[in-house]
Protein backbone atom coordinates (compact mmCIF):
# COMPACT_ATOMS: atom_id res chain seq x y z
CA UNK A 1 0.00 0.00 0.00
CA UNK A 2 2.98 2.49 0.54
CA UNK A 3 4.09 1.72 -2.79
CA UNK A 4 0.67 2.59 -4.69
CA UNK A 5 0.75 5.90 -2.35
CA UNK A 6 4.10 6.51 -3.17
CA UNK A 7 3.35 6.28 -6.89
CA UNK A 8 0.24 7.97 -6.53
CA UNK A 9 1.63 11.25 -5.03
CA UNK A 10 4.13 11.43 -7.59
CA UNK A 11 1.90 11.04 -10.64
CA UNK A 12 -0.13 14.00 -11.74
CA UNK A 13 -3.53 12.84 -12.06
CA UNK A 14 -6.69 14.56 -13.21
CA UNK A 15 -8.59 16.57 -11.07
CA UNK A 16 -11.49 15.08 -12.57
CA UNK A 17 -10.69 11.88 -11.80
CA UNK A 18 -9.14 9.86 -8.75
CA UNK A 19 -7.23 6.55 -7.96
CA UNK A 20 -8.58 5.09 -5.11
CA UNK A 21 -6.85 2.71 -2.89
CA UNK A 22 -8.30 -0.31 -1.56
CA UNK A 23 -6.48 -2.14 1.51
CA UNK A 24 -7.08 -5.83 1.00
CA UNK A 25 -5.69 -8.25 -1.50
CA UNK A 26 -7.77 -10.27 -3.72
CA UNK A 27 -7.44 -13.80 -4.71
CA UNK A 28 -9.91 -16.78 -5.49
CA UNK A 29 -11.23 -16.60 -2.71
CA UNK A 30 -12.60 -14.85 0.70
CA UNK A 31 -10.64 -14.87 3.82
CA UNK A 32 -7.25 -14.39 5.24
CA UNK A 33 -3.76 -15.47 3.83
CA UNK A 34 -0.10 -14.67 5.54
CA UNK A 35 2.38 -12.83 3.78
CA UNK A 36 6.41 -12.88 4.18
CA UNK A 37 7.71 -9.86 6.09
CA UNK A 38 9.63 -8.99 2.97
CA UNK A 39 6.22 -7.76 1.80
CA UNK A 40 6.58 -4.11 3.74
CA UNK A 41 9.86 -3.85 1.90
CA UNK A 42 8.63 -1.50 -0.85
CA UNK A 43 9.05 -3.08 -4.05
CA UNK A 44 10.35 -6.26 -2.89
CA UNK A 45 10.35 -9.16 -5.31
CA UNK A 46 10.78 -12.04 -2.38
CA UNK A 47 7.49 -10.68 -1.55
CA UNK A 48 5.18 -13.91 -1.24
CA UNK A 49 2.40 -16.00 0.36
CA UNK A 50 3.60 -18.36 3.31
CA UNK A 51 2.05 -20.81 5.72
CA UNK A 52 -0.06 -19.09 8.89
CA UNK A 53 1.72 -18.94 11.86
CA UNK A 54 5.33 -18.24 9.97
CA UNK A 55 7.78 -15.65 11.94
CA UNK A 56 6.80 -12.27 11.42
CA UNK A 57 4.15 -12.99 8.93
CA UNK A 58 1.51 -10.06 7.62
CA UNK A 59 -1.95 -11.43 7.42
CA UNK A 60 -3.99 -9.67 4.71
CA UNK A 61 -7.68 -9.48 4.27
CA UNK A 62 -8.37 -10.99 0.69
CA UNK A 63 -11.35 -10.71 -1.70
CA UNK A 64 -12.10 -11.47 -5.48
CA UNK A 65 -12.61 -9.05 -7.97
CA UNK A 66 -15.76 -10.59 -8.74
CA UNK A 67 -17.44 -9.59 -5.07
CA UNK A 68 -15.21 -6.42 -5.74
CA UNK A 69 -17.10 -5.26 -7.88
CA UNK A 70 -20.62 -6.91 -7.28
CA UNK A 71 -20.37 -4.44 -4.06
CA UNK A 72 -19.06 -1.63 -5.27
CA UNK A 73 -20.71 -1.69 -8.86
CA UNK A 74 -17.57 -0.36 -10.49
CA UNK A 75 -16.87 -2.21 -13.55
CA UNK A 76 -12.97 -2.86 -14.95
CA UNK A 77 -12.03 -1.40 -18.06
CA UNK A 78 -8.29 -2.90 -17.84
CA UNK A 79 -7.32 -5.58 -15.09
CA UNK A 80 -3.77 -5.56 -14.44
CA UNK A 81 -2.39 -8.53 -12.18
CA UNK A 82 1.31 -9.03 -10.72
CA UNK A 83 0.53 -11.18 -7.51
CA UNK A 84 4.16 -12.68 -7.47
CA UNK A 85 3.72 -15.86 -8.97
CA UNK A 86 0.06 -16.35 -7.74
CA UNK A 87 -1.97 -14.30 -11.12
CA UNK A 88 -4.09 -17.48 -11.67
CA UNK A 89 -5.62 -17.03 -7.90
CA UNK A 90 -6.37 -13.52 -8.93
CA UNK A 91 -7.28 -14.59 -12.01
CA UNK A 92 -9.75 -17.87 -10.83
CA UNK A 93 -11.31 -15.03 -8.58
CA UNK A 94 -12.41 -12.66 -11.62
CA UNK A 95 -14.50 -15.18 -13.72
CA UNK A 96 -17.56 -13.36 -13.36
CA UNK A 97 -15.58 -10.36 -14.39
CA UNK A 98 -14.26 -11.32 -17.20
CA UNK A 99 -17.79 -13.65 -18.91
CA UNK A 100 -19.52 -10.06 -18.43
CA UNK A 101 -18.01 -8.80 -21.09
CA UNK A 102 -17.13 -5.56 -19.65
CA UNK A 103 -13.18 -5.80 -19.43
CA UNK A 104 -11.59 -5.41 -22.62
CA UNK A 105 -8.00 -5.89 -21.47
CA UNK A 106 -6.49 -8.40 -18.81
CA UNK A 107 -2.67 -8.44 -18.58
CA UNK A 108 -0.72 -10.47 -16.00
CA UNK A 109 2.98 -11.75 -15.49
CA UNK A 110 3.67 -15.55 -15.97
CA UNK A 111 7.09 -16.37 -14.73
CA UNK A 112 7.58 -19.79 -13.12
CA UNK A 113 10.80 -18.99 -11.73
CA UNK A 114 8.87 -16.58 -8.71
CA UNK A 115 7.45 -19.14 -7.58
CA UNK A 116 3.86 -19.43 -6.52
CA UNK A 117 1.25 -20.96 -8.44
CA UNK A 118 3.32 -20.82 -11.84
CA UNK A 119 5.46 -24.14 -10.93
CA UNK A 120 1.95 -26.65 -10.92
CA UNK A 121 0.21 -24.25 -13.01
CA UNK A 122 0.61 -24.56 -16.65
CA UNK A 123 0.03 -21.26 -18.48
CA UNK A 124 -1.34 -22.76 -21.34
CA UNK A 125 -4.23 -23.85 -18.97
CA UNK A 126 -4.99 -20.34 -18.25
CA UNK A 127 -5.03 -19.09 -21.74
CA UNK A 128 -7.04 -21.46 -22.98
CA UNK A 129 -9.80 -20.72 -20.14
CA UNK A 130 -9.63 -17.03 -20.95
CA UNK A 131 -10.10 -18.06 -24.41
CA UNK A 132 -13.50 -19.73 -23.71
CA UNK A 133 -14.66 -16.54 -22.08
CA UNK A 134 -13.48 -14.56 -25.13
CA UNK A 135 -9.90 -13.13 -24.98
CA UNK A 136 -7.03 -13.38 -27.48
CA UNK A 137 -4.18 -13.45 -25.41
CA UNK A 138 -0.82 -12.40 -26.48
CA UNK A 139 3.15 -12.50 -25.04
CA UNK A 140 4.53 -9.24 -24.82
CA UNK A 141 8.40 -8.90 -26.17
CA UNK A 142 8.97 -5.66 -27.32
CA UNK A 143 11.99 -5.28 -24.33
CA UNK A 144 14.02 -2.90 -24.51
CA UNK A 145 17.64 -4.25 -26.74
CA UNK A 146 20.20 -3.76 -23.77
CA UNK A 147 17.62 -5.75 -21.86
CA UNK A 148 19.89 -8.34 -23.94
CA UNK A 149 16.81 -10.65 -25.00
CA UNK A 150 15.03 -9.02 -28.24
CA UNK A 151 15.93 -6.13 -30.14
CA UNK A 152 12.91 -4.00 -29.92
CA UNK A 153 12.62 -2.55 -33.65
CA UNK A 154 13.22 -5.69 -35.12
CA UNK A 155 10.38 -8.10 -33.26
CA UNK A 156 7.07 -7.59 -32.95
CA UNK A 157 5.07 -5.94 -29.90
CA UNK A 158 2.70 -9.38 -29.47
CA UNK A 159 2.95 -12.93 -30.19
CA UNK A 160 -0.34 -14.56 -30.14
CA UNK A 161 -0.47 -17.92 -27.71
CA UNK A 162 -4.58 -18.86 -27.72
CA UNK A 163 -7.17 -19.70 -30.57
CA UNK A 164 -4.03 -22.96 -30.82
CA UNK A 165 -1.21 -20.75 -32.45
CA UNK A 166 1.15 -22.21 -29.72
CA UNK A 167 1.17 -25.91 -28.43
CA UNK A 168 0.85 -26.22 -24.58
CA UNK A 169 4.64 -28.23 -24.93
CA UNK A 170 6.17 -25.21 -26.49
CA UNK A 171 4.78 -22.51 -23.79
CA UNK A 172 8.02 -22.99 -21.22
CA UNK A 173 10.41 -23.39 -24.21
CA UNK A 174 9.09 -19.90 -25.99
CA UNK A 175 9.93 -17.87 -22.75
CA UNK A 176 10.80 -18.48 -19.08
CA UNK A 177 8.94 -15.25 -17.96
CA UNK A 178 6.63 -12.50 -19.77
CA UNK A 179 3.93 -10.48 -18.87
CA UNK A 180 0.91 -11.91 -20.87
CA UNK A 181 -2.11 -9.47 -22.20
CA UNK A 182 -5.40 -10.51 -23.15
CA UNK A 183 -8.03 -8.59 -25.54
CA UNK A 184 -11.78 -8.95 -25.23
CA UNK A 185 -12.95 -9.94 -29.31
CA UNK A 186 -16.16 -8.56 -28.73
CA UNK A 187 -14.46 -5.01 -28.44
CA UNK A 188 -13.57 -4.70 -32.19
CA UNK A 189 -11.25 -1.03 -31.45
CA UNK A 190 -9.21 -3.47 -28.44
CA UNK A 191 -8.74 -6.56 -30.56
CA UNK A 192 -7.96 -5.05 -33.67
CA UNK A 193 -5.21 -2.78 -32.29
CA UNK A 194 -3.90 -5.75 -30.80
CA UNK A 195 -4.16 -7.91 -34.23
CA UNK A 196 -1.96 -5.34 -35.23
CA UNK A 197 0.84 -5.25 -33.13
CA UNK A 198 0.95 -9.59 -33.11
CA UNK A 199 2.60 -9.38 -36.52
CA UNK A 200 3.13 -13.33 -36.16
CA UNK A 201 -0.51 -14.34 -36.12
Amino acid sequence: MAFLKKVRDNIEIPKSQDWVLHEYGVSEKVGTLWWDHRCNVIGDELCGIVEEGTANSIPVDVSTIDKFVASSGNTIDILKIDAEGHDPAVLMGAEQVLLSGKTPVVTFEYNPGVGGLWKAQELMDVTKKLDGFGYDCYFESNLKKEHGLHDSQNTPSLYLITSGCMPKSASKQFRGWSNVVCALRKDPEVSTMFRKLATLL
